[in-house]
């Protein structure tokens, strides 16, 4: 993919930028194009900070902020798309992502797409900007949290001044567990408020993951995705994460997309309370429109792309259960301590590290019954070592798939039958051998790991998936791909609490407090580097990043430009 998405004279970013610097790069961007663009605050976040919206369109369809808050109506034929950048506090290359897209519309050329001439874009440049402060700057607002001589672009330097806030406090998923519109947070009543004032055909949510590959998730199909976003990944090394447990029982027309399912239809594992059908992604469709989620990762591992079948992949899902609830019961037990000791105005780190700590055991348990139903769904016999691998329709005999989603090989040792390789770390070994090759199967229509259609309910001992009928999705086929992110999570999650635990005790004085943040300190060091090792991890540059996520959305904005007008 020749795009570049960096027009004449834009620099790469080679740093995230700070809420701060966003704002400024807005405004600066604005006064250069006046008769095209505008800004203005849409809303004020729970400590006072400005949620600004930059609107962009061509000289005929360019926004009238002159008159207060609204934009002007839209003429006959002109479309409105919304680009939400930090939906989460500790995901920053949305922003960068916002404004490179923004210099693109006003750039040389024209918008690749049918009618695409006739969009105007709608940039929130921080929906958290709160939760991205602490991780500016950790929670005591000096950069204290920084490690001496740790560079930011390493898992420890992301780590060390970490901050994500719990479900109920996350503005794009809070409406779906407060359930009560009187009750909404602030930033989303906004992002809600601007919805349904622009009514977009097209809403795309910039997100970012720490260790694994790209993967997108939709609340409507858009056919042909699959292959530009598959291509604009390959093109920067980014791998194509096939197996994320957000989209365990998604359908997928290809590696790394996925429609989320109706309404309605269980979606996600029991334990995960965010229901994506009530969150801010669904207001769209009240206007006919849609939403893209798009995930690009910080740091790459192919481990997650690889599409190898799992005949048995039971006692590699029951390891990484294990290893969940042994790590976090470890940064339990430190939470404990912990507790009497953090100051008030560190209370919402604290909040982050106690939401990060109790979703392990629930989570854990949900592996334990998947694995369950995953040994009960086996069929017997020697046919069993031949689970076919995942098709994707459109994909012919022998093709491989660009990114190597569907090309990845069995690595002996790795995340397969056993779960056993690899290096230990303390409490826990890991999987990493050598990488193969393969070839996708021919054309299948595939619907997702669960397959088309596929239920079941619970079973005798009550677990979901552990029986068969209606009402629970099926046992997914799982891949050695998945394997590797449910590893992914046992060190994700675990190592998120203990970073925010020790972040809520930076600064705070007196001996017990030292000794729990020497202890904390040490811990999330280690995991940090079992977890780089484990994965064979590569840092991918900010500015791939930024033009894999440009190049996303405006493929979707492609397929979706026949859209209601």
């Amino acid at each position: 993919m020749s795009e570049t998405l960096r027009p004449h004279g834009v620099p790469p970013f080679n740093d995230y930028p700070t809420v701060s610097e966003l704002h400024f790069r807005a405004r600066a961007f604005a006064s250069r194009h006046p008769a095209r663009t505008g800004v203005r605050r849409v809303g004020t976040s729970r400590a006072g900070e400005e949620l600004l919206l930059l609107s962009v369109g061509t000289p005929d369809t360019a926004p009238d902020t002159r008159h207060g808050p609204g934009v002007r109506a839209r003429p006959d034929g002109h479309r409105d798309v919304l680009v939400v950048a930090g939906p989460h506090a500790n995901e920053r290359v949305g922003g960068a992502t916002a404004l490179r897209l923004a210099e693109h519309v006003v750039g040389e050329r024209p918008l690749r797409g049918d009618g695409s001439h006739d969009v105007r874009w709608h940039f929130l440049l921080c929906l958290d900007p709160d939760g991205a402060r602490v991780n500016e700057h950790g929670a005591t607002g000096t950069d204290s949290a920084t490690v001496a001589g740790t560079s930011r672009n390493t898992l420890l330097g992301y780590h060390r001044p970490f901050f994500r806030p719990p479900g109920k406090e996350q503005p794009e998923w809070a409406p779906s567990l407060t359930g009560n519109d009187g009750e909404l947070l602030p930033e989303s009543r906004a992002l809600l408020t601007v919805i349904d004032e622009i009514r977009p055909f097209l809403q795309c949510s910039l997100h970012a993951n720490d260790v694994g590959g790209s993967w997108v998730q939709l609340t409507r199909a858009v056919p042909g995705l699959p292959e530009p976003f598959a291509k604009s990944a390959a093109d920067l090394g980014i791998p194509v994460e096939i197996g994320s447990i957000d989209t365990l029982y998604w359908p997928s027309p290809g590696p790394g997309v996925f429609v989320m399912p109706e309404p309605g239809v269980p979606e996600r594992l029991a334990s995960l309370q965010e229901d994506a059908a009530r969150s801010t992604w669904y207001h769209p469709h009240r206007y006919g429109g849609m939403t893209a989620v798009v995930e690009a990762p910080m740091w790459a591992s192919r481990l997650v792309d690889d599409c190898t079948p799992v005949p048995d992949p039971g006692p590699a899902v029951r390891g990484a259960a294990l290893r969940l609830r042994r790590r976090g019961r470890r940064v339990a037990a430190l939470l404990d301590r912990a507790r009497p000791l953090v100051p008030v105005e560190h209370a919402p780190v604290l909040r982050g590290a106690e939401a990060a700590v109790e979703v392990c055991p629930g989570l854990a348990d949900d592996w334990t019954r998947l694995s369950r139903a995953q040994a009960q769904a086996r069929v017997p016999g020697p046919d069993a070592a031949r689970v076919p691998a995942p098709g994707w329709a459109g994909l012919g005999a022998g093709a491989t798939v660009v990114g190597g989603a569907a090309g990845g090989g069995r690595r002996p040792g790795a995340y397969g039958e056993t779960g056993r390789g690899g290096t230990a770390y303390g409490d826990v070994a890991g999987g990493v051998a050598a990488r193969g090759t393969r070839t996708a199967p021919g054309p299948r229509p595939y619907a997702g790991p669960g397959g088309a259609g596929a239920r079941t309910g619970r079973g005798a001992d009550g677990a979901d998936g552990a029986g068969t009928g209606a009402g629970v999705p099926a046992p997914p086929a799982l891949t050695a791909g998945h394997l590797a992110s449910f590893a992914g999570v046992t060190w994700r999650i675990p190592l998120r609490a203990a970073a925010m635990l020790l972040g809520a005790l930076d600064g705070v004085p007196g001996r017990a407090a030292g000794e729990l943040r020497a202890e904390l300190a040490g811990i999330v060091s280690a995991w940090c580097a079992a977890f780089e090792c484990e994965f064979q991890t590569r840092w991918v540059p900010l500015d791939d990043q930024v033009r894999h996520q440009a190049r996303t959305v405006l493929a979707v904005l492609d397929r979706v430009g026949h859209g209601r007008a």
